[in-house]
């Protein structure tokens, strides 16, 4: 993958983190607090699992080299 690719893979995982500091239930919020539908849970968890499998398969990849 092009060094762009990975770039971009690292400002997804970066946009997630905010995601949960901004909308997360930690940081301090009580409990009339609402966050995110359970729409943008799946599709951050969603996006957690693709990334997750990608670093698994090129690890894999580069160690059966």
């Amino acid at each position: 993958m092009e060094k762009e690719g990975i770039r971009n893979l690292k400002a997804i995982l970066q946009n997630l983190a905010e995601l949960r500091n901004n909308y997360g239930t930690g940081h301090g919020k009580d409990s009339r607090y609402v966050g995110l539908q359970e729409r943008h849970a799946q599709l951050a968890v969603g996006t957690s699992m693709t990334i997750v499998r990608f670093i698994l398969d090129s690890y894999e990849d580069r160690i059966n080299r």
